[in-house]
């Protein structure tokens, strides 16, 4: 599959507990730490698709969207305090 960054936005960044992704097409989200270990996997069937990272410790963190015409990937920053 290509990689590709095609209408995909996510937000905040850093995030403490809800990261939103904003993807105009049907998608698998998914979640890694930095060793690639898929951590949470999402099927994004709306524009708007909320993840819950609370459960996450903080730190870098890898976000694969995965659609029909490839993948993209963003790097966030997860937070453990109120921004």
């Amino acid at each position: 599959m290509k990689q590709t960054m095609h209408h995909i936005t996510v937000f905040p960044n850093p995030v403490n507990e809800k990261l939103t992704i904003v993807c105009t097409k049907r998608s698998v989200i998914e979640v890694q730490n930095t060793e690639g270990q898929i951590l949470k996997r999402i099927a994004a069937i709306d524009l708007y698709t909320t993840v819950d990272l609370s459960d996450l410790p903080g730190g870098i963190y890898i976000i694969k969207v995965i659609t029909e015409d490839g993948i993209t990937v963003k790097k966030i920053i997860k937070t453990n305090c109120s921004i």
